[in-house]
């Protein structure tokens, strides 16, 4: 029944993408027009219809991942990569969102450089879902910082914020899909399915993942 669930899920998500991008296309098509140029009020409305749809089409990416995984589709190309250029790749990649946000990121390449076994778009991400949830979970001109310790063989990335901290009760629920900690209730966004896939995706390239956290202070 579960992978039945997994292949269901997987189908629909192909389905619901299809006619999305197309609502996406057009409504970009519409901005851009010149020949039909629209007023400033229409703009407005395309925006809204594009922010929507992108935030949608982010939602039934995260539940086709998470369905591939579940049915054991995950393809990856493990190879040798640099941390470095793959913290800078992300953290550029966050840039504006935590500036908007009026947070501060700061990400700390390891120097010398280390190589790590990945692939890199999972490995990307995964530091975007961390980073992410760093800046959307933060306090008001809060920080974020991502940085690298070399344990042995292995390699340490940690995302540090200053947001209100987990409870010691809700650690353990923190990677399970859907669950978003009581967050359903306030204006932030989100399905509680990111850090569920994070953790599959770390565990599927043979690392581990974790939290520290103490509330009221921020989390690690």
């Amino acid at each position: 029944a579960n992978l039945a669930k997994s292949d269901f899920l997987s189908s629909m998500s192909h389905e619901l993408r299809t006619p999305l991008n197309a609502i996406l296309g057009f409504a970009q098509l519409l901005a851009n027009s010149r020949k039909a140029p629209l007023n400033e009020r229409q703009q407005r409305q395309v925006q809204q219809i594009e922010k929507s749809g992108h935030h949608l089409l982010g939602l039934i990416n995260e539940v086709l991942d998470l369905a591939k995984i579940e049915a054991g589709r995950l393809q990856l190309s493990l190879e040798p990569l640099s941390i470095g250029s793959l913290i800078k790749d992300a953290s550029d990649t966050l840039a504006g969102i935590a500036e908007n946000a009026g947070i501060n990121l700061t990400a700390e390449p390891p120097e010398p450089d280390v190589a790590v076994v990945a692939d890199y778009t999972r490995t990307k991400q995964v530091l975007l879902n961390l980073m992410s949830n760093a800046i959307k979970y933060n306090r008001e001109a809060g920080c974020v910082k991502l940085y690298v310790t070399q344990i042995d063989s292995r390699v340490r990335v940690t995302v540090s914020d200053t947001g209100l901290g987990i409870p010691d009760k809700h650690k353990a629920e923190l990677f399970e899909p859907f669950q978003r900690l009581a967050a359903e209730h306030s204006a932030i966004e989100g399905t509680g399915i990111g850090l569920a896939i994070t953790r599959e995706l770390v565990e599927h390239m043979q690392g581990t993942i974790g939290v520290e956290s103490t509330p009221g202070e921020g989390s690690d």
